[in-house]
């Protein structure tokens, strides 16, 4: 016979065995070893038990996580594929079904040198902007063979 003295911690239960003065029969070491050694197979089986490099991670709640993003994600883009039927709608009636957009411009006047930094900026091959001396609309566009070109729109008589 002799004293127990253990603290056992795992993931569900903690087990504090303190010294005692009585003997411990070995029945009763042997009873709680036991209980030990299936409260670490059952912890191993269900992923939790430490180990050497210390807890794993949840991973159901990992999935479960990555799960609420996607259903998030999805949500946000029904509701922007929603929006944008909404605004089809409403191009269709005014536009033919191949015009799938339609933008109004607040146009200030600029002068050509800053249209030509906004393409730039915006990257579109294209900037419509209205020219600050002449105060018309005009179209700034990037040439395949270089440079810059003008497009100065007038109205027929």
């Amino acid at each position: 016979m002799r004293k127990a003295g253990w603290v056992v911690k795992t993931a569900w239960v903690l087990i504090t065995l303190a010294p005692i003065e009585q003997p411990v029969s070995p029945a009763v070491g042997k009873a709680v070893a036991r209980k030990l050694i299936r409260v670490k197979e059952i912890a191993i089986s269900k992923g939790k038990w430490p180990g050497r490099a210390g807890p794993k991670e949840d991973i159901q709640e990992e999935d479960f996580q990555e799960y609420l993003k996607d259903v998030k994600l999805e949500t946000q883009l029904y509701d922007k594929e929603a929006e944008l039927s909404k605004q089809f709608a409403e191009l269709n009636r005014s536009y033919p079904a191949a015009v799938m957009r339609s933008k109004t411009l607040v146009l200030d006047p600029i002068s050509v040198e800053e249209a030509i930094d906004a393409l730039e900026a915006v990257g579109h091959p294209f900037y419509v902007f209205r020219e600050m001396t002449t105060d018309t609309v005009q179209v700034v566009y990037k040439r395949e063979s270089g440079g810059y070109g003008i497009i100065v729109p007038q109205m027929r008589d």
